[in-house]
């Protein structure tokens, strides 16, 4: 006696094109991911070696020019801003830029290690899930049905105006972006699974 295949329902709403568009956008996400981890380990590490060459003063930094030294540190002293100089070189070498509003999210004691870069698998993850996936349900017609029709509609103009928002920002500011974006969309997917699971 055969066994039956498992049968799932909600593979049955889109056709095997629109599947296979998931996979595709799903697994380059992934792939992004994964070569932003590497990319950050790298960079870690390199952050953590200048680290080690940093007192916390900018008085105890080498020159291959002693009169460039001098100079420079002439300069600082006499701004008086040598305090302001040294966080902002901690927040360089913490963040991977320096810049004001960075500075001032660092003196109100928030972690921006790694604010200079953004990831390309978090935006894509954002893109499959706020857009590719809520357009597929508008053009096919596959997603919630009454009043809730407009539910796939709304979460695609939900996404764009994410990526709207997400290329007029600063360079400083993209990183939480694409990182509260992807949280964002790992929690509706959660949310998705567990409401389907009934149907599986």
């Amino acid at each position: 006696m055969g066994t039956r295949a498992p049968n799932c329902p909600l593979l049955d709403l889109a056709p095997p094109s629109a599947n296979l568009l998931y996979i595709l956008v799903g697994t380059a996400s992934l792939a992004a991911c994964a070569s932003d981890w590497a990319r950050d380990r790298q960079l870690y590490l390199e952050s953590m070696q200048l680290r080690k060459e940093f007192t916390g003063s900018v008085h105890d930094a080498k020159s291959s020019d002693p009169a460039d030294r001098e100079r420079i540190m002439s300069d600082i002293s006499a701004s008086g801003h040598l305090e302001q100089v040294n966080h902002a070189v901690d927040v360089l070498l913490r963040a991977g830029m320096s810049t004001p509003s960075l500075r001032a999210a660092t003196s109100c004691g928030s972690d921006v290690r790694g604010a200079a870069r953004w990831s390309l698998g978090h935006i894509l993850a954002v893109f499959l899930v706020f857009v590719v996936i809520p357009l597929v349900a508008c053009v096919l017609d596959t997603s919630c049905g009454g009043l809730w029709r407009f539910v796939p509609f709304l979460m695609v103009a939900e996404g764009i105006t994410w990526f709207l928002i997400f290329a007029r920002r600063q360079h400083d500011q993209r990183s939480f972006l694409s990182t509260a974006g992807c949280k964002f969309a790992a929690a509706y997917m959660a949310v998705m699974v567990l409401w389907f699971i009934p149907a599986l």
